[in-house]
Order: structure tokens, then sequence, then C-alpha cells
């Protein structure tokens, strides 16, 4: 056998370390890449999923003050003009069957005292602001839905003027 011939089938025995290491780091790179867009996809899915419960918690609370409303102006004015006035803004709580006028609380920690918020699933919080009427025949309302994910607070607003006509 020569001695060209003895290199040749030697350089075709495998990689050598510096190939075997050049792979392993593209592959690296490839699956730090798509482990961080998974993530990435799973956290925009998780506030997307709270998203969508947080609007219904605030069209629910919308729809049982448009209620209010409809069946008779005078008393939905008196309830909102007569409620604690601090700062205009409350805590509705997320108990299971109707909404009432008595179901509020105020949302500052301060007036609160030790007792915790109700909250829907332990982190959405629903505040009702209503702002002071200027006239009696209309109320301006700001429902907030508000929760907490990775360390990011976010909030789903609904506001409505509600007026004795349609």
């Amino acid at each position: 056998m020569s001695n060209t011939h003895a290199i040749a089938i030697k350089n075709k025995q495998g990689f050598s370390l510096l190939e075997v290491l050049i792979f392993i780091s593209i592959l690296s790179v490839f699956f730090v890449t798509a482990i961080a867009i998974s993530v990435t996809s799973l956290r925009d899915m998780r506030v997307s999923q709270h998203r969508i419960t947080a609007t219904r918690a605030a069209e629910e609370m919308n729809e049982w003050l448009s209620s209010e409303k409809e069946s008779d102006w005078n008393t939905f004015y008196i309830h909102v003009t007569t409620l604690p006035t601090l700062g205009g803004e409350y805590c509705a709580y997320f108990d299971v069957g109707t909404i009432k006028w008595t179901d509020y609380e105020s949302c500052d920690p301060i007036v609160r005292g030790v007792v915790p918020l109700r909250m829907l699933d332990g982190i959405y919080t629903r505040k009702v602001i209503f702002t002071p009427p200027s006239t009696t025949t209309q109320i301006t309302t700001t429902i907030d839905v508000e929760w907490k994910d990775d360390r990011v607070n976010y909030f789903v607003p609904i506001s409505n003027l509600y007026t004795p006509w349609q």
C-alpha cells in the first residue's frame, strides 16, 4: 500500500473534534431559540386566556349596571350617588349568583384593613369607578378588571355613559 493511499483512508475514518463541537454549538443555538419561542408563546397564550376571562367579568358587570338602569333610572341614580364616596371607586365581588348593590367594598387596602379582596380565580379584581354626575340625567362608569401575570399588571377597561333614555 502506498503512503498516499494510507492517508486517504485515515482521513475518511470520522469527524474531527472541531467539527463535532461546531455541530453541537449550532444544534444548541437552535434548541435554545426553539425553547425561548415556546416559552413566549405559552406566556402569550396564558395572558390571552386571562384577558378573555377579564373581558367576560367586565361585560358581566356592564350588563348588570345596564339592566339596573333599564329597570328604574331613579333607583339606579340613587344607588350610584349614595354609595360611600371613597373616590367613587369600588371593588365588585365575584360571588356566584347575581350581582347586588350591596356587593361592593373599597378597593383601598387602607380602608379595607386586613379584609382581603374577594377575587375571581385568586387573581382578578373588578373595580367599578362611578364618576360623580354633573347632572341628574347622566352617570359615567368605568369598569376595570385587573390581574397580574409574571409581575406585569394588565387590565380590561369598559367605560359607559348611562342616561335615563335609551
